[in-house]
């Protein structure tokens, strides 16, 4: 049996069904992670919107009444802001407002908090234009991402984990069964399916083999008996026994036609159209994507006009929420280059089980089969193409500029702490001087201090020389007191002033931050899902062209 077993191992067909089984599982797990990373990014799209706009609402920055209002084409929320005109006109001529229509804005902003508001808007439609492709992901109710805050970190939590969930998929297949014809948009049940049928081939031919194995020495074991010249009965029984193993590898040969056959349906049937589905769901995604971050690199073009409007020195609410942007900027960029990666492995695992199929079942595969490849191939180059590196390094430039201000407030915050310190106990020795020239007063000037006219009049003139050397005691320490008191003076005025020049170095470093860095991230953004719309709607020309083929 140990031999039976290594010979088997070694075989070519089944190593390439078991490497086409592997395949497959990796393509599901590949999937849950595309799914995740999909509800991350979304997630942190809103995250970073809401830590946008509690950083702009705390910075004292306004825009000049010099800088020229912008021009907007999209769908405007009415509660985001104010726009000073707004007119709706094609080739010059009036038309109506209908819902859903894109319209003709004029917008001017007042002031930081009020671009951070709109900007954050487009960032919240941007995440509802991904639903749809989430629910093409997502596994079911049961296994949706659940996605929330925690102490100002997004998390993206599964309600069960990968390996949990590709342990699951044979019982879920076999409670439905492999040939039930299910109704389900979600992306998952065609690979799933295709992984049970993987495994239901990977045992048949492995069975087959092992039939083939024994048939083999069997034929050997005949050949041997009759050079042997071995009696007839034993002969015959070792005919029958080929005789039953040959029609047990018809019957096992029949079985892997016909699994190989409902995998080539099922890719063609099923994952096909799914694969179809995604692809023009990605597309209408960014699509939408794209008119919000176009939208937003008009609307963050304003931030050239904003100038400083007051010395607001920096809170502690405000320095929390400077770190919270920071924060938040870096889970938006991690998520988004993890969603590019896991977008990318997806469509490779799927072109490259697919590939394996076209050349493993059949030698003349359908034309249609050939185009699905060929879509999946130009996908996972459009996904190479894409300039994931140039929007990263527009928010990592972004999120250094945040850190400094981070810093630079730290630091003010710090100054300010110090002016605290000198200025308390500035307050502590007023107080101390205020009871020493209570008590001088009192002591020297309301009573009746002796003097050499009524010096006869004191028995012992040491408590007279006493009495005098305790006033003029008294008297130096209290101009010490008061030589103090204006040395304290000069050091608070002196943090003071220190204090003012952070807070103003806080305010421009945060002016110049914010107008070096922020509008490089909307303008690699919108060339990102500009460039990848392109590229995404000529790969979709061909899911049309797919579509022909099938219905002719």
């Amino acid at each position: 049996m140990g031999c039976s077993t290594s010979g088997l191992r070694n075989e070519d067909v089944v190593r390439r069904c078991r490497e086409r089984r592997k395949l497959m599982y990796t393509t599901i797990r590949s999937l849950h992670n595309l799914a995740s990373a999909h509800a991350a990014y979304l997630s942190s799209l809103r995250h970073t919107a809401t830590s946008l706009t509690v950083f702009a609402s705390g910075e004292p920055l306004i825009i000049s009444d010099l800088t020229p209002p912008i021009f907007i084409q999209y769908p405007v929320s009415p509660s985001t802001h104010k726009p000073v005109g707004l007119e709706n006109e094609v080739d010059g001529r009036s038309v109506e407002q209908k819902k859903d229509v894109e319209v003709r804005m004029v917008v001017r902003h007042r002031n930081l908090a009020e671009i951070a508001a709109a900007i954050a808007d487009c960032f919240v439609k941007a995440s509802v234009a991904g639903e749809a492709v989430l629910e093409l992901l997502e596994n079911g109710p049961e296994e949706k991402k659940v996605v929330h805050f925690s102490s100002g970190i997004l998390k993206v939590l599964s309600s069960r984990s990968r390996s949990r969930k590709l342990r699951d998929i044979r019982r879920r297949l076999e409670t439905a069964g492999i040939q039930g014809s299910v109704e389900q948009r979600s992306h998952s049940y065609p690979l799933e399916k295709l992984l049970a049928w993987e495994r239901k081939l990977h045992k048949e031919i492995k069975t087959r083999e092992r039939l083939r194995i024994k048939h083999d020495k069997m034929l050997s074991t005949l050949q041997q008996q009759q050079n042997r010249g071995n009696n007839e009965s034993t002969v015959t029984r070792t005919r029958e026994s080929i005789n039953k193993l040959q029609n047990l590898l018809t019957v096992s040969g029949e079985a892997v036609s016909a699994t190989a056959a409902s995998i080539i349906q099922a890719r063609d049937n099923e994952l096909a159209p799914q694969l179809l589905e995604l692809c023009q769901g990605n597309l209408k995604m960014w699509q939408k994507m794209n008119h919000m971050h176009n939208a937003q690199n008009l609307i963050i073009q304003q931030v050239n006009g904003i100038v400083i409007h007051s010395e607001e020195e920096t809170t502690k609410l405000h320095h929390a929420a400077t770190g919270e942007l920071e924060a938040a900027l870096w889970k938006w960029q991690m998520t988004f280059l993890h969603l590019m990666n896991c977008q990318r492995n997806y469509i490779y695992c799927v072109h490259s089980w697919l590939n394996r199929t076209l050349h493993e079942f059949s030698n003349n595969p359908s034309p249609s089969a050939v185009k699905l490849a060929q879509l999946c191939n130009e996908w996972m180059q459009a996904a190479d193409r894409a300039p994931n590196k140039a929007v990263s390094l527009a928010i990592k430039h972004f999120i250094n500029s945040i850190h400094v201000i981070f810093i630079k407030q730290a630091e003010e915050m710090k100054v300010k702490r110090c002016a605290n310190r000198y200025k308390n106990k500035l307050e502590r020795r007023s107080k101390s001087l205020r009871k020493m020239e209570k008590r001088y007063y009192n002591s020297y000037q309301h009573a009746d201090a002796p003097t050499k006219r009524d010096f006869r009049d004191y028995r012992d003139r040491e408590d007279y020389e006493r009495q005098v050397l305790d006033e003029i005691r008294d008297r130096e320490a209290l101009k010490r007191k008061k030589a103090e008191i204006a040395e304290w003076l000069r050091k608070v005025e002196k943090e003071n002033k220190r204090h003012l020049k952070a807070v103003e170095a806080t305010r421009l470093i945060t002016l110049n931050g914010v107008k070096g860095s922020l509008p490089g991230v909307f303008q690699a953004m919108a060339g990102f899902s500009g460039l990848l719309v392109g590229i995404l709607e000529d790969v979709c020309r061909n899911t049309r062209s797919y579509n022909s083929e099938n219905v002719q």
